[in-house]
């Protein structure tokens, strides 16, 4: 907040890593520090927190990076392609670009071609990823206005 107030909004987005980082660190430390004083629903908690809180930096960086958006997207739409690919009760069995199809599809929400699924598992990763998509989104659109904001 002070780099913010002195006009310097970049060092404020690296300062407020540094410190949701630091907290992190924090949650880690509890879990597997030696206190004895720390209970056993604290570090679990603890663990939650450090897990919640690892995977929001690697996502989305708080929203202070947001191309994490997008490689961690890529990512996912090539994962649930190789699944695809390899998944023998997949109807995109051993094909590569109808793979890839279904899985951006799936993510994006696009209809390009018609692509029906038999496996009720892939069924259900084609919702998941549905879902995850659209969140993607809007956790792209947050992280990209939040370069704009003011810390103040």
């Amino acid at each position: 907040m002070i780099f913010s107030h002195l006009g310097y909004p970049d060092l404020a987005g690296k300062h407020f890593l540094l410190e949701r980082k630091s907290e992190r660190i924090n949650k880690w430390e509890v879990f597997s520090g030696i206190k004895r004083g720390v209970r056993i629903r604290n570090r679990l908690l603890a663990l939650l927190g450090f897990f919640w809180m690892s995977l929001q930096e690697l996502y989305w960086g708080y929203g202070e990076k947001p191309f994490n958006v997008i490689l961690s997207s890529i990512a996912l739409i090539f994962t649930v392609s190789i699944y695809g690919y390899y998944g023998q009760y997949s109807s995109t069995y051993g094909d590569v670009l109808t793979s890839a199809m279904y899985s951006f599809q799936s993510y994006t929400n696009i209809s390009i071609m018609e692509i029906k699924q038999a496996s009720k598992g892939l069924k259900l990763t084609g919702a998941v990823m549905s879902f995850f998509g659209l969140m993607s989104v809007g956790l792209l659109v947050a992280s990209l206005s939040s370069k704009s904001k003011n810390y103040n």
